[in-house]
């Protein structure tokens, strides 16, 4: 009788030991899903940023572009104009000259 009742205290140990070591690995389990998560979450966020941080320095190139374009086409414009009042000058230059002979 107590040989048998040593036996299943035994058993009832074996169980709680059992049962101490699954909840043990189930909280490590959880511990190292949680660190996962929060690293994938992490890494998405730092693509995010990239994505980004690409995404302006690409706007401000093209707007760096757009005004050096604007710029070179007022020069032109400037070029076109000067030339302009030039051939207009020797032009009334001319006919002064025409006029006085």
């Amino acid at each position: 009788n107590a040989g048998r009742q040593q036996v299943s205290e035994v058993r009832v140990l074996q169980e709680k030991k059992n049962e101490a070591a699954t909840k043990i690995q189930s909280l490590e389990r959880g511990r190292q899903c949680r660190q996962q998560l929060a690293a994938e979450q992490e890494e998405q966020q730092q693509q995010k940023e990239f994505a980004e941080s690409a995404s302006n320095q690409q706007i401000e190139g093209a707007d760096h572009q757009d005004e050096q374009q604007r710029e070179d086409a007022a020069v032109k414009i400037q070029k076109v104009h000067r030339g302009n009042a030039g051939r207009q000058q020797v032009s009334e230059v001319r006919v002064l000259q025409e006029k006085k002979n």
